[in-house]
This record gives C-alpha cells, sequence and structure tokens, in this order.
C-alpha cells in the first residue's frame, strides 16, 4: 500500500489490501499491514519502534508496505515494509524492515533488495532491518530484532497511548506464538548428567506404553501416534506425570506419576461426557458404575 493511498489510515483497509505477489504468506503479509497501521497511527508506538534499529526518527515519515523494487535477473520483488523521508530527495535515510512469521528469507534477498534500493533512491541510505521469532542475524540484515521484542513494545505503549489496537494486536503476536520469549537457564553439567538419567528412564517408560499395543482393547483406544508421543508435564500439587492421551470423548489417559516422597505411581483415568449428578446412567454405563469406586462419581 502506498503511503497516499485512500485507504493508509484506516487498519481494515490495509488488513484486507493483501497486496504482495501471489504465493505470499498471508500471515506475514497481515501482520505487516497492522504493524505499519500502528507505526502511522501511534506516535509513541513510532517512536519507540524506530529506537529498536537505534533510528532517532524519520522527518515526516511516509509508509508503504510491498514497496516494488526491480532486481537483478529480471525478477521483480517486494519490500515488506519501507518507511521514508517526506521529501525523498533530501539525504536521510530509508528504513527498510523486512518481516518473517515462520519462513526463511530467500539466499541473497537482502543484499538484492539493498542494491535496488540504491539503485532507486540514490539520496538515500537504505538501513535494511529485520523482523523474525528468532534472534539469530539474518545475513545482510543491519539490525534485527525480534517478534517478542515488537510485541512488548506495542504492550508498554498501549499503556501510554490511547489505542486499544496496539495491545490487540500484541495479543493476536501471543496467539500465534510470535510474542513468547523462551529463556532457558544456563545448563551445568550435573543437570546435563541428571538430564542423560531421566532421558534413559522415559525411554524406558515408553517401552512400557509400547506395551498396550499388544492388547486388543486397548490397541482400538490408543492410537499409535498417541503411544509415540507420551507427554512430561506437571499438576498443581508439583508432581511429575509421564502418560499418553486421547482425543475426544470418551478420554483416556494413562501415566506414571512420581510423587513428591520418590514412589512412581500408574494412573488411569477415563473421563466421559454428560452430567455425571443424573440419576438415571446411560444402560451401558451402570455396570461399570456399580463396580466404580465412590471417589469416581463424587463432586470434586
Amino acid at each position: 500500500m502506498d503511503a497516499d493511498s485512500l485507504g493508509a489510515k484506516n487498519l481494515f483497509a490495509r488488513i484486507t489490501s493483501f497486496t504482495a505477489e501471489a504465493g505470499s504468506d498471508r500471515i506475514e503479509n497481515l501482520c505487516t499491514e497492522v504493524l505499519a497501521w500502528c507505526v502511522l497511527r501511534s506516535k509513541g508506538f513510532r517512536q519507540a519502534f524506530f529506537k529498536c534499529f537505534g533510528v532517532v526518527d524519520i522527518d515526516g515519515a511516509e509508509i508503504y508496505t510491498q514497496f516494488p523494487v526491480e532486481i537483478p535477473k529480471d525478477r521483480k520483488g517486494f519490500c515488506d515494509l519501507v518507511i521514508l523521508p517526506a521529501n525523498h530527495r533530501r539525504r536521510g535515510i530509508a528504513l527498510i524492515v523486512e518481516l518473517k512469521v515462520w519462513s526463511a528469507f530467500r539466499e541473497g534477498q537482502l543484499s538484492d533488495y539493498r542494491r535496488a534500493l540504491k539503485k532507486k533512491m540514490q539520496f538515500l541510505e537504505p538501513r535494511i532491518v529485520t523482523v523474525t521469532p528468532f534472534r539469530d542475524l539474518p545475513p545482510g540484515s543491519d539490525h534485527h530484532v525480534t517478534w517478542s521484542e515488537i510485541g512488548e513494545v506495542l504492550e508498554r505503549t498501549a499503556k501510554t497511548d490511547d489505542a486499544v489496537v496496539l495491545s490487540e494486536f500484541a495479543a493476536f503476536l501471543r496467539s500465534r506464538g510470535m510474542n513468547k520469549p523462551v529463556v532457558i537457564d544456563r545448563l551445568d553439567s550435573a543437570t546435563i548428567g541428571k538430564w542423560r538419567t531421566v532421558a534413559e528412564k522415559v525411554g524406558q517408560f515408553n517401552s512400557l506404553f509400547a506395551l498396550l499395543t499388544l492388547d486388543k482393547s486397548l490397541k482400538g483406544i490408543f492410537a499409535a501416534r498417541e503411544l509415540d508421543r507420551p507427554k512430561l508435564e506437571y499438576d498443581d500439587v508439583g508432581r511429575a506425570w509421564l502418560g499418553v492421551f486421547t482425543s475426544g470423548s470418551p478420554w483416556y489417559y494413562a501415566g506414571i506419576g512420581v510423587l513428591p516422597n520418590g514412589d512412581a505411581v500408574l494412573w488411569v483415568q477415563v473421563a466421559l461426557s454428560g452430567d455425571k449428578r443424573a440419576k438415571r446412567l446411560p444402560g451401558s454405563l451402570r455396570e461399570d458404575f456399580a463396580h466404580a469406586k465412590a471417589y469416581a462419581t463424587a463432586d470434586r
């Protein structure tokens, strides 16, 4: 979208334009258009956004998305987000923001864009920066930030700027797994040693779960893909569990639990849809409920 397009200041006009080349990532395009709108409409976010890339300000910033450039070998490229000073012929910085959600940059993509932009805008210095979910600096990028960092800027700005959409965009990034910084503490030799031991034990338990496929009845409950992927998790009282489960209803779970005192137990659970307080049970369940322990139907 051009800076002077009729719907440039309207969020919904931007997110329905999707002017990128055929076959491009629509989520990537969506994030580009919404990000461009936030830069355009919020002075606080715009200043913080520029600061992420070491840019103080761009005089009279004009904002373009899917900015066309000619690259070698008769190919046409599109820069995701381009921010230019108001007078393109005056010397200054052209901020070129290339965004990726989960896809990778094409080999030489940023270098191609740099050469094309220098040829197209001879008075401006192209500064190519990147935003991806990962911390690695892409080849050819002058500066790099993660979507998590962009999400943090959105949330901080939303608290001081009267712009609910900023926080909504941050929430959208979280829903797509793009605003969840993962921090892993440094692993020392003792932790690695325990990790190896745990991995060995998990392998043994996996062999136990594999035996479920030998029972005709259980084989009909658990699919092979469910037995191949036991899940390690913790409950709300600090007990560790390694188990397999199904989806849908009835819901089945079989897991090995490690209690705080060090004992290991086998837990099997079946969950059925319906009202457990009903006075009349389906005929198919009466026999099973007659032999069930009291706690199985008690309100908890």
